[in-house]
């Protein structure tokens, strides 16, 4: 390695106090510790600032708390991304799970020989008590599978300078977005078949009506289309 790594994790949440210590605990876990995490606060109000603060008091990792009114969480991504200090950035939802070697395997996947900018991991789903009760939501997925999503990626922080920021218009669909941009800018992108954050299913996930993915796969390939005329 020609630089030392630093990483820094960005966790967005809103009213996150349900599951967020939990999300943060999975990172404070790790076998390779990050530099720092940013949790950004996406205006909040209920106790996830309290939680915040009672995790940073006793973590042996820098843990910073940022509130901004809510904007929604492409733009708290883009908070954290902005006050990211690492050079290699992790990201983590505020009711997910990692798996305790995740940044350790993904770091030294990122430095392999030809370097990437970005590696991918699988994502398993698995199911809250009250999504499993809940029978107007879509079935969960047995299988291990390669998302679209940040959480089960490392990323260069350098790569956001080249393909830019995430697109605060979107409401949904802004990391596909981002990724079909990475790779039209020329990301090397590095896959590995291991299982590295856990999805929480539950209630209240923005990706729970049917059909959400590939509405906004479609909807990223068009813009794609679109910039190359």
């Amino acid at each position: 390695m020609t630089e030392r790594p630093t990483i820094s994790v960005i966790i967005p949440v809103y009213n996150g106090e349900r599951f967020l210590a939990e999300a943060i605990q999975s990172v404070l876990d790790q076998t390779l510790p990050p530099d720092e995490i940013i949790v950004v606060d996406d205006g909040s109000t209920d106790a996830t600032a309290q939680i915040v603060h009672d995790l940073a008091e006793t973590a042996f990792v820098s843990i910073r708390y940022h509130y901004q009114t809510k904007r929604g969480p492409s733009a708290a991504r883009n908070t954290g991304i902005q006050l990211a200090q690492g050079n290699i950035l992790a990201f983590q939802d505020a009711d997910d799970l990692w798996i305790p070697r995740k940044l350790q395997r993904q770091l030294k996947l990122l430095y392999a020989e030809p370097p990437a900018d970005i590696v991918i991991g699988l994502t398993q789903q698995f199911a809250d008590a009250t999504y499993s009760a809940n029978r107007e939501l879509p079935p969960l997925l047995p299988e291990p599978y390669a998302d679209y999503h940040l959480q089960n990626k490392l990323i260069r922080a350098q790569l956001f300078s080249v393909v830019g920021l995430l697109d605060e218009a979107l409401t949904y669909g802004e990391d596909v977005d981002w990724m079909v941009r990475a790779i039209q800018a020329g990301a090397v992108l590095r896959a590995h078949p291991e299982v590295v954050v856990y999805y929480r299913r539950h209630a209240r996930n923005l990706t729970n009506q049917i059909g959400w993915p590939e509405r906004h796969v479609i909807s990223a390939l068009r813009r794609a289309l679109a910039r190359r005329h």
